[in-house]
């Protein structure tokens, strides 16, 4: 039961920086990889709400 308990507290934790080190570095790619894409996508964005005045 107490090896239970410290592994599921081990994979908790371990997953859980496996989760952040994931995340911060596909929010590092995503920011590197679509910032071109993004103000191109917000300008079309832009160019939409004019012509429909939504």
């Amino acid at each position: 039961m107490l090896f239970n308990i410290l592994t599921s507290v081990q994979l908790q934790n371990s997953l859980q920086h496996l989760t952040s080190v994931q995340l911060q570095n596909a929010l590092q790619h995503l920011n590197l990889g679509t910032t071109t894409e993004c103000s191109t996508t917000s300008k079309h964005l832009y160019n939409y709400r004019m012509l429909y005045n939504i």
